[in-house]
């Protein structure tokens, strides 16, 4: 939904994906299979801001049965204005507002 001003003028809202790596366990309701202990975990979220989107990412990790051990570093910050072409996986991330990579340990 775009944000407008004060006087009504439409403002640009700055969409950026973020890379937020965390450490998870599994929980006891999962999606991670039983005979795994635990992952490292990237979840490319879109969002306006870091906050909100280290938020969306909590969220959808509870939500996938996964319990974050550490929020690990560094979270990184892509602009999407400054990529030069559009990947199927930003369309995802953008249309979804996350997508998450799975590496189990």
């Amino acid at each position: 939904m775009p944000h407008h001003n004060k006087d009504g003028a439409r403002l640009m809202t700055v969409i950026k994906v973020y890379i937020i790596p965390f450490h998870v366990k599994r929980m006891d309701i999962s999606i991670m299979p039983l005979d795994i202990g635990g992952a490292y975990v990237s979840c490319y979220v879109a969002s306006d801001n870091y906050i909100n989107a280290i938020k969306l990412a909590l969220k959808k990790l509870n939500s996938d049965g996964l319990y974050p051990e550490e929020i690990l570093q560094p979270i990184n910050e892509i602009e999407v204005s400054s990529w030069g072409s559009i990947s199927i996986l930003l369309g995802q991330i953008i249309s979804t507002g996350f997508q998450m990579v799975l590496n189990l340990n």
